[in-house]
């Protein structure tokens, strides 16, 4: 936990440019009655800002207890304690992770957990109807609902939507509801299985009237992330960023005119030194008014990008490989409870391509193992970079005897069916247009799960009256 000192930082974000400015930074307290800190949450209020934290002598003592303060006059008031760890009048636990939040209708409500360890704390929360200047008595929340397990929840309507998270058997992500204020609830399902997909402490960020995006913590490099594309009803599955995440806490807003704030660790890795290199560089061609040098720039800090998704693709691609050889397959015959198309929007999100999308399947529809999934996301992304903006990309889910089929069709001017076919790792292939070419790693993922899944993969042309290629290709997997 951060020792003594707990600090609160003030950014102002100019509406100019990209410029920013520190408007202050200050110690809430010098001394307190309690060692250490950690897991800070701040709200603002009617009334002014108020912060909270768990404070006591190290993380899972039974005398950790929520603290707060208030931001008054500016300068912030001497720690109160507004929450212990006591279950009943003998058993007392450590208290973690408090969330300050303002619903709707101005009531204050602040969750937090109780329990002997992260994996057997229980959900509680209090209400303040003065914005803290007295509280409720403790709640606690069902069997199972633990609440906002570390950022604060988002509110669509009547619904108060909780980002949650478990740690018991691996760090799962989901989701948790209340229409009410906290009286009732009901629990969304696990996002990621924990293998090898891990996350926790979800941030929610708004894109859209419909479309919700949540970034979470995890165990696996990255800051993962789910979309959801009907007001945070149901979410997809959580997949990998290409932002980097040494296993540290994140925050995330969405602020007024739709722009969005991450606070996260810089973290110490050489890949993170070129960005922030290309970063610091970016700054001064901005203040020189350097077109090329800002060119350039842009050009860096795409290629970065791109080279921790093909690390990412290189790591994925051999650990199947490697699993084939041993015989050690994953699961093939499960279906994943998500929808795929959940994936394919995700994707078509990603590249400003929602609206190019032609969708068809059978009704009711199919449901496709996980390792499927992501051939299919590999599959949309090569449509995607391989046709142009505003043209359409058709996706067809269809069943005969001999099997399922996932479609894909678009059309190109960058390559051919028979380049396609032909296509192995490593081996670039021409394009007509002078881009960075790819290393063929996606392409070689989906061959690799095909033929796992004892399928095929194979792209044709379609005939076609311009002289623009139509390409579709073919992902078949056989009738067990």
């Amino acid at each position: 936990m951060i020792k003594k000192l707990l600090c609160i930082t003030f950014i102002a974000i100019s509406y100019f440019g990209n410029a920013q400015t520190v408007h202050s930074s200050q110690f809430i307290y010098d001394t307190a009655s309690f060692a250490s800190c950690h897991a800070s949450t701040i709200v603002e209020t009617p009334k002014g800002i108020m912060a909270a934290w768990f404070g006591g002598k190290f993380e899972g003592d039974k005398d950790v207890n929520i603290y707060a303060s208030w931001f008054v006059n500016n300068a912030w008031s001497a720690p109160v304690q507004i929450a212990d760890g006591f279950i009943n009048d003998s058993i007392r636990y450590a208290c973690y992770n408090p969330v300050l939040y303002v619903t709707s209708k101005n009531e204050l409500l602040l969750f937090y957990k109780i329990g002997p360890n992260v994996q057997g704390w229980t959900g509680w929360m209090k209400r303040s109807t003065n914005y803290g200047a007295t509280w409720s008595k403790p709640e606690r929340l069902p069997d199972g609902i633990l609440g906002p397990i570390r950022n604060q929840p988002y509110e669509v309507g009547d619904t108060i939507i909780c980002p949650s998270s478990t740690e018991k058997n691996g760090w799962k992500v989901h989701f948790e509801y209340t229409a009410d204020a906290g009286k009732s609830w009901t629990k969304g399902p696990d996002l990621n299985d924990a293998n090898p997909i891990t996350g926790i402490q979800p941030a929610i960020l708004r894109h859209s009237d419909q479309i919700l995006q949540a970034l979470t913590r995890s165990q696996n490099g990255t800051a993962n992330e789910t979309w959801s594309y009907d007001n945070g009803k149901t979410w997809t599955p959580l997949q990998q960023t290409s932002l980097i995440n040494n296993n540290s806490s994140i925050d995330a807003i969405t602020l007024q005119d739709g722009r969005h704030l991450l606070v996260y660790n810089n973290c110490k890795t050489p890949m993170n030194g070129i960005i922030n290199f290309n970063t610091l560089i970016a700054e001064n061609a901005i203040s020189l008014n350097n077109e090329k040098l800002q060119s350039l720039c842009s050009y860096l800090q795409i290629s970065a990008e791109r080279l921790l998704t093909t690390y990412d693709k290189i790591n994925t691609y051999y650990t199947l490989q490697k699993a084939l050889h041993l015989k050690e397959m994953p699961e093939t015959g499960e279906p994943d409870p998500h929808h795929i198309i959940d994936v394919i929007k995700t994707v078509m999100h990603k590249y400003d391509r929602v609206k190019d999308l032609e969708y068809e399947e059978p009704t009711p529809p199919l449901f496709f193992p996980k390792l499927i999934h992501s051939a299919a996301k590999e599959l949309i992304e090569n449509a995607c970079k391989f046709s142009e903006k505003g043209t359409p990309i058709v996706v067809r889910i269809f069943e005969y005897a001999t099997g399922r089929n996932i479609s894909v069709t678009n059309t190109t001017r960058h390559t051919t069916a028979e380049a396609l076919n032909q296509y192995r790792l490593f081996e670039q292939h021409h394009r007509e247009e002078t881009e960075q070419q790819g290393l063929g790693i996606g392409l070689a993922i989906t061959k690799l799960i095909a033929s796992i899944h004892k399928g095929s993969i194979a792209f044709n042309e379609v005939e076609n009256e311009t002289s623009v290629r139509k390409i579709s290709a073919l992902l078949h997997l056989p009738n067990s």
